[in-house]
C-alpha cells in the first residue's frame, strides 16, 4: 500500500466472508450480506480514509478456506478494488512487526499463561502490522486479536443476523485504529 495522508480501512477475514458469503446460499444469507454491508457503510461515515481493502494475509486465509474462495480472490484481485492489494508481496518490515505483535499480544491474552513461548496464532498479526505501520483502520468483529493495549475503539455497529431457521442473533462490528505504532517500529 502506498503512503498517503489518509489511511485505508482494512477488512478482517470474517468481515470479507460476511459481505460476500460465497459458500452459503438462501434468503437469510442475502439478508445477512445486506446487513454486513449496511454496518460497514455506517462505520465508515464521518472518517476520512483513502479506500477499503484487505491485506495479503486475509486474501491468503480466504484462499486456503476452500476452492470457491481461491477462485474468487484470484479472479477478482484485478477487478474489485477491495482486493487491489492481494498480489503485493509482504515486506520483511511488516513480517517483523507482525512477529513482535504476535508475541506481545499473546502475553496479554486473557486466560493464557504469560510465557515467552505463547504467541497469537492467526493471520491477524499481519493485518495488525499493516495497520500499525501505516496507521490504518481495521474493521473486525474479533476485537480479542486487537487488544485495547495496542488499538483504540473508534466505533461499534451492531449486526442483526439470521440463522438458517430465521432466528436472529447479534454480532458487533468494530472499527479500530492503532494507539502507538512506535512500540513495534
Amino acid at each position: 500500500m502506498a503512503k498517503s495522508d489518509k489511511p485505508y480501512i482494512l477488512l478482517d477475514t470474517m468481515v470479507v466472508a460476511g459481505i460476500f458469503a460465497l459458500t452459503k446460499k438462501g434468503d437469510s444469507t442475502e439478508r445477512n450480506k445486506r446487513e454486513w454491508k449496511r454496518a460497514v457503510s455506517k462505520l465508515r461515515e464521518g472518517i476520512e480514509y483513502q479506500g477499503i481493502t484487505v491485506s495479503p494475509s486475509v486474501c491468503f486465509e480466504l484462499m486456503c478456506w476452500n476452492k470457491d474462495w481461491f477462485e474468487f480472490v484470484a479472479t477478482n484481485s484485478k477487478k474489485i478494488p477491495l482486493f487491489n492489494y492481494s498480489n503485493e508481496p509482504i515486506k520483511n518490515d511488516i513480517l517483523q512487526i507482525a512477529a513482535k505483535y504476535s508475541y506481545k499480544c499473546g502475553e496479554n491474552y486473557s486466560g493464557c499463561a504469560a510465557d515467552d513461548n505463547f504467541k497469537l496464532k492467526s493471520m491477524d498479526p499481519i493485518t495488525a502490522a499493516y495497520s500499525i505501520k501505516h496507521n490504518h483502520y481495521i474493521l473486525t468483529e474479533n476485537q480479542r486479536d486487537f487488544p485495547e493495549s495496542y488499538f483504540q475503539l473508534v466505533a461499534v455497529e451492531q449486526l442483526i443476523l439470521f440463522a438458517k431457521n430465521d432466528k436472529k442473533y447479534r454480532r458487533f462490528l468494530c472499527l479500530i485504529k492503532p494507539k502507538n505504532s512506535c512500540l513495534f517500529l
